[in-house]
């Protein structure tokens, strides 16, 4: 069996590891032919996500091990809260909504199952936390790189398109993703043959699930 970790992970999601990363939604935003409509609902949704995500990540900072830790992931809340919380409110102004109308959606029942396991991710510690985390991470800069790589010529794409395939490759996200890499990696090894280590890959996988299945809801509707 391989050495517990990152790698491990993904490779324990199997097939939902690729429908996560190449799901036909995905390739309609690095195209520029997904409809104005089904992304401003995915928005919507994840706009919801985004404010657990950020309280997420400060549970994740006060339970963290050391202050390299704290350092790198309050950081990262910093991005969340300021960067990207400002691309979602252009994106629903140029999508014809806004912040008050997000903030009156309700999660859908993939989105509610989401917000579920990061819960009962942050009931179990840090090691839990650090594993949803690096999925929804990891998912994200799996496919913001390739599109970042392939996709249209930014003048021929939607604002909220490019930047959104720009914020999940960037070289900020690119370095914040390698440390959560490696920090995956170290916690997995203090994890190891131990009840966290069922834990941990029971929460990845569980969350690469419902990223595919995310999808295929926002791509449906």
């Amino acid at each position: 069996m391989a050495d517990f970790g990152a790698a491990e992970l993904e490779r324990a999601a199997g097939a939902d590891w690729k429908r996560a990363t190449h799901h036909p939604f995905i390739e309609g935003i690095g195209g520029g032919t997904l409809p104005q409509e089904k992304f401003k609902i995915y928005l919507m949704q994840d706009y919801i996500f985004l404010e657990s995500f950020a309280r997420l990540i400060a549970r994740i900072i006060a339970a963290a091990p050391a202050m390299p830790q704290i350092s790198k992931l309050s950081s990262f809340l910093a991005v969340i809260t300021s960067e990207e919380n400002d691309y979602f409110l252009r994106s629903f102004a140029a999508l014809g909504s806004s912040e008050s109308e997000a903030g009156k959606a309700t999660p859908s029942p993939t989105m509610q199952k989401m917000l579920d396991a990061f819960a009962r991710a942050e009931g179990e510690g840090y090691h839990s936390m650090i594993a949803a985390l690096f999925c929804a991470e990891w998912v994200y800069h799996s496919w913001g790189v390739r599109l970042a790589a392939t996709e249209k010529p930014p003048a021929s794409l939607p604002f909220y398109f490019h930047e959104w395939i720009g914020l999940h490759s960037n070289d900020g996200f690119r370095a914040f993703v390698s440390w959560l890499y490696g920090e995956v990696d170290r916690t997995a090894k203090e994890c190891s043959g131990t009840a966290a280590e069922a834990q941990m890959r029971q929460v990845f996988v569980e969350l690469v699930k419902l990223e595919g299945d995310f999808w295929d809801e926002c791509f449906g509707q």
